[in-house]
């Protein structure tokens, strides 16, 4: 959101504002004509105000989908791009939270401002591994407890570090790897460096086009090899730390290879295998590497007629062969461990809130440089009291739209008062992956059920605008 050059910076690094506890709990049912019935997402007016032509930052915000919302393939959806500039025009706080990935963020914004024809910037998006940031950074809140649980538990510490050896998945391992480094990760390995280092890992014959457009660096250390080179000591040999999906990987059979390789090896020793495997409930450990993705979508959207395989689909490829490796060895069958970031997992939409909420107190010292005070109705404070999500994919959008509002419902008065965050509102648009003749509004779980349905995103950001009590509309 570029309303200012004073609002156009960066925020890669954010501080907690809100509780990191997971609550489950009931949720909201859909409803057609607009009514919310979440009590962490009822609306409460708050009109349009200016001051000498120049519009007041409201208490409330917007969060926007991408794929099947603004964009389809490289296409606005009619009335995206008004929405946008709408928004900026009239200083309505916006985020742009997407499952997509393998661009940096200022690429992907840059890519994002030609195509829609709105001027666009980093501290308001959010793609599915922006909070990847957060694992590397040990002054920044990680902002849920589970998160910790499981890095403790899979190697020892409750996050990463700079020297942490990673490896990193996606459709361009190579741009996965300078987003890494540019998050702070120091020593990043790629599929194609490891299959350059020992073919033999992958017996078959690679997709040559596609590892000859990738860079390709000498690995950190040496992979383990017993048969070739008998006198390496396992300490000197390569060692994975974590695991980490960007985007939707090219060559699924060489980095289901890797991964199962590395999930049963010991303590991410490349070519190692773990003694515990076949000890009762001892898979997955004996210190492997983390295994983190991105985000679950089974489907997302894109310029075909119908939905394409997501890095869901890739997720539950790995899972399902592990689980076969298991039983195959004569144990009973045990899950796949891993942590997934993106849309609806609460990590992600916990970095989201903070983006928003720095964005908006940037707003608001803005409006107090040039002499506009906040109206009565917001009581002075900085804290943005309600948040509109609008998307097209129930299991995601709308799913972690819930889950946010059961840990803000569920919340004692002590906590709402010391740390207050607020509630979210979902709307889902036909736009997208939804269609209502596959999946009727009473056939989606009620988790994933909308709060309102609409044709698209400008009719979506009317309906919220007309139950904030704003005055104008988008034509």
């Amino acid at each position: 959101m570029s309303v200012s050059s004073k609002a156009a910076r960066a925020l890669p690094f954010l501080s907690a504002d809100g509780s990191g506890s997971s609550v489950s709990g009931g949720s909201s049912a859909a409803s057609e004509s607009g009514e919310s019935v979440a009590s962490s997402a009822t609306s409460v007016s708050s009109g349009e105000a200016a001051v000498g032509g120049r519009h007041r930052a409201p208490q409330f915000a917007f969060a926007f989908d991408i794929d099947g919302v603004l964009l389809h393939s490289s296409e606005p959806i009619p009335g995206a791009t008004e929405t946008l500039k709408y928004l900026q025009q009239h200083r309505i706080p916006f985020i742009l939270l997407t499952n997509g990935g393998g661009k940096s963020e200022a690429d992907r914004v840059a890519d994002l401002s030609a195509k829609l024809g709105v001027e666009l910037d980093v501290s308001n998006f959010v793609q599915s591994h922006t909070p990847y940031q957060r694992l590397v950074n040990p002054d920044v809140d990680l902002g849920y407890p589970e998160l910790e649980k499981y890095l403790s538990r899979s190697i020892g510490n409750t996050r990463l570090s700079r020297d942490s050896t990673i490896l990193v998945l996606g459709s361009d391992a190579s741009k996965a790897r300078r987003i890494a480094k540019g998050y702070g990760f120091e020593s990043v390995v790629t599929p194609a460096d490891i299959l350059k280092a020992n073919p033999e890992i992958f017996p078959f014959d690679p997709l040559t086009e596609f590892y000859d457009k990738q860079e390709i660096l000498p690995l950190p250390k040496p992979i383990y090899s017993p048969k070739t080179n008998p006198d390496l000591k396992l300490e000197d040999c390569l060692k994975i730390d974590a695991i980490m999906t960007f985007n939707d990987p090219r060559d699924w059979a060489v980095d289901v290879q890797l991964v199962t390789d590395l999930l049963l090896s010991h303590r991410g020793y490349l070519g190692t295998y773990s003694a515990k495997n076949g000890e009762k409930r001892q898979w997955q450990n004996d210190g492997q590497p983390a295994l983190i993705f991105s985000n679950a979508d089974l489907l997302w959207s894109t310029g075909y007629h119908l939905s394409r395989l997501g890095q869901g689909s890739f997720r539950a490829a790995v899972g399902r062969v592990f689980s076969r490796l298991v039983t195959n060895s004569g144990a009973r069958a045990l899950p796949m461990k891993f942590f997934t970031f993106g849309k609806p997992e609460l990590p992600t939409y916990r970095h989201t809130w903070d983006v928003l909420q720095r964005y908006y107190r940037q707003l608001l010292e803005e409006d107090r440089e040039d002499g506009i005070e906040p109206d009565s109705s917001s009581s002075g404070s900085s804290v943005l009291n309600r948040v509109h999500m609008v998307g097209d994919n129930p299991e995601s959008d709308i799913r972690g739209v819930h889950a946010w509002n059961r840990i803000v419902d569920a919340r004692s008065p002590e906590d709402k008062e010391a740390k207050p965050i607020a509630g979210w509102n979902a709307y889902l648009v036909r736009t997208g992956v939804w269609a209502e003749d596959k999946m009727p509004l009473d056939r989606i779980d009620e988790a994933a059920r909308p709060h309102h349905v609409t044709d698209d995103v400008r009719a979506a950001v009317n309906l919220a605008l007309e139950k904030e009590g704003w005055t104008g509309r988008i034509e």
